[in-house]
């Protein structure tokens, strides 16, 4: 009936409209469509009452309140549709077209046509098209796995990278989309509410396919052996298969335009309703993605364990060996180890796959390099450190080359960048190390100004090199804010201030201010001087070390805090600024605690147990932490 209805609709449209029009200025088709338009939806609404019930009359999320039907319930539905003269879903998508033709009726009276809200009585009707949709998508996935076979290749000379199953369920995959979009649903807020069930549903299934993929790999008892070789390409295919369906289903929402669904949306709806969907939408595919990228992690790792040991030794050789030894004589070797293991991978692997188990072994080299820098057990020669400094070097150069190109920012990865900086340390001698140690203390110093956060509070002064009189001048102002450190909730400030390194500095003695009773915010206003040629303010490293203090009569001195100043950027040290000392802007410096941030620098230099001056250095700086 329905067919019929749309073809003489369209007969009207050509052919009879014209014609009244014409003779008796007559809107033929106006009046016709108008007349069947109530008959007509009445007769669908009362047949859809009878095949679906009461919950035709349901919004789309209230229909998804409900219990999902189980699949014997999905399995009676779709066969008594299919006895059906005509299904629901050739039904709707008549009326879908139907619908078209009511642009020929007079505007006035469109709003009021029934035929507009034809698609809101097949809202539970899709929600089963949907159930079916997943639960075959289940059982096909099930039966594609079990008649899998290694795709054929175009050609002779390439190596099979996938089986039959991943694009047998990317093609599934693609007829979803094109349901959707014959589908066309007309009202924009309830088509995202059934995307978001697509979305749930598909993620479900390429869950389930990676979880059905692995469990076959192992029923091959592929975590039991030591021996991968045989299951070079049987891995392949399983990771390579996972990953076609990661990429398969994230690109589905993009094929089923959520995007240009959401924008339309916004137009008519509450932005933060359409933003909750969306994030529903990509939080589901982000989720899902994860999950499968961390389960081909998790097979790919099963090639790094047999590694791991291999690994370890080529290392040992790298740092074991003679001093007279090249660092490329030394690594040539775990070169020729990586190659041999990766050559079969490269072969079966997909790109991303093998960046993936690139990254796997970076990862372990990279752990295995940290252990060594942190063992403290055996001890290694500098030059040792010099030479894993630029296997490390080396090794980034393999893994970025042409062959492997594993991008340096996948390289260059937190825990790579800190075992770096410990091999610099580790290469380098004892008083560049202290000097080191004092710039970082500056730049913890910095971001602790930058912040604002001074938990220990601050420490103002004013700083002047007078070139002729060869002299630094040194005005300790105040200090705000610094912790109580007696019971009566106040302390007893005064500051030391000395010049360092002690060894390019050894002939300047420490000095301090008076004490200052009972106050958290002391005013000090002193000044001191240090003789220092303009040479000795350009040494590399030079730091003024300011220290504030508590004083106690009866117990040991509590510390408050430090502060450091770098002599070089100091007033008047290459530069001639002729401004008295009061004339200068005052220097706000944030005070901090030597425990606060660990310092491996200060780890380090306590391993040097036969090098006087570390040793001095590090006695002083753990007192300081201990107070």
């Amino acid at each position: 009936m329905l067919s019929g209805e749309l073809s003489r609709a369209h007969s009207a449209v050509k052919s009879y409209n014209p014609i009244f029009e014409s003779t008796v200025k007559l809107a033929f088709y106006h009046i016709s469509f108008k007349k069947i338009d109530g008959k007509l939806m009445d007769i669908i609404i009362k047949a859809l009452e009878e095949e679906l019930g009461e919950q035709i009359y349901q919004s789309p999320l209230k229909l998804f309140e409900n219990i999902e039907p189980d699949s014997a319930d999905i399995a009676a539905f779709a066969f008594a549709a299919e006895q059906t003269s005509l299904s629901l879903f050739e039904l709707y998508l008549t009326l879908n077209e139907l619908s078209k033709y009511k642009i020929y009726v007079n505007e006035s009276h469109r709003s009021n046509l029934k035929i507009n809200q034809y698609y809101m009585y097949f809202g539970v009707a899709l929600k089963k098209w949907l159930s079916i949709a997943r639960n075959k998508l289940l059982h096909r996935i099930e039966y594609f796995l079990d008649k899998d076979q290694v795709e054929t290749s175009l050609s002779a000379t390439t190596n099979n990278k996938f089986t039959s199953s991943s694009l047998d369920i990317s093609n599934c995959f693609t007829q979803m989309t094109q349901f959707w979009r014959r589908l066309a649903w007309p009202d924009i807020l309830g088509a995202i509410v059934y995307l978001i069930k697509m979305t749930e549903d598909t993620a479900n299934a390429t869950r389930l396919y990676a979880i059905l993929m692995e469990e076959k790999l192992n029923a091959k008892k592929f975590y039991d052996t030591n021996d991968l070789s045989f299951y070079t390409q049987e891995l392949s295919l399983t990771v390579n298969n996972i990953e076609r369906i990661r990429e398969s289903f994230k690109a589905l929402p993009i094929e089923l335009s959520y995007d240009k669904l959401l924008v339309a949306a916004e137009k008519f709806h509450p932005i933060a309703v359409v933003d909750e969907y969306r994030k529903q939408i990509e939080t589901t595919v982000a989720i899902c993605s994860q999950d499968i990228t961390d389960r081909i992690y998790r097979i790919l790792s099963k090639v790094i364990t047999n590694m791991e040991m291999e690994l370890k030794q080529y290392l040992f050789h790298i740092v074991e060996a003679p001093e007279a030894s090249t660092v490329q004589d030394t690594i040539q070797p775990l070169f020729t180890f990586l190659d041999n293991q990766l050559l079969p991978y490269t072969e079966y692997l997909i790109r991303q796959n093998v960046t993936r188990l690139l990254e796997l072994i970076w990862a372990v080299l990279i752990d295995q390099l940290l252990c060594e820098v942190e063992d403290v057990t055996s001890p290694k020669s500098i030059a040792s450190y010099i030479r894993l400094l630029k296997a490390l070097d080396g090794l980034v150069d393999y893994f970025n080359n042409e062959g492997h190109y594993l991008p340096k920012d996948m390289l260059k990865t937190e825990k790579y960048r800190l075992v770096k900086k410990l091999l610099k340390y580790q290469s380098t001698d004892t008083q560049s190390l202290i000097k080191l140690y004092y710039q970082e203390k500056v730049q913890e110093q910095d971001r602790a100004n930058s912040s604002n956060q001074s938990d220990l509070g601050k420490l103002y002064c004013r700083a002047y090199y007078h070139a002729k009189e060869e002299t630094l001048y040194i005005e300790i102002i105040s200090c705000k804010k610094l912790r109580p450190c007696d019971s009566n909730g106040l302390s007893d400030p005064y500051v030391e201030l000395q010049l360092c390194p002690k060894f390019l500095y050894p002939h300047i003695e420490k000095q301090q201010t008076t004490v200052i009773k009972k106050t958290l915010n002391p005013q000090f206003n002193e000044k001191f001087e240090f003789r220092l040629t303009e040479k000795e303010c350009n040494l590399s490293g030079g730091i003024v070390h300011f220290i504030v203090m508590d004083h106690d009569l009866m117990w040991s001195n509590d510390f408050e805090g430090e502060a450091f100043l770098e002599i070089w950027k100091i007033t008047g040290i290459n530069n001639n600024d002729n401004r008295a000392i009061d004339e200068l802007k005052q220097i706000e410096l944030a005070l901090t605690h030597p425990k606060v941030v660990r310092s491996r620098i200060i780890e380090i230099l306590e391993q040097r147990t036969t090098d006087k001056v570390a040793v001095d250095f590090v006695r002083r700086r753990r007192e300081t932490e201990n107070q």
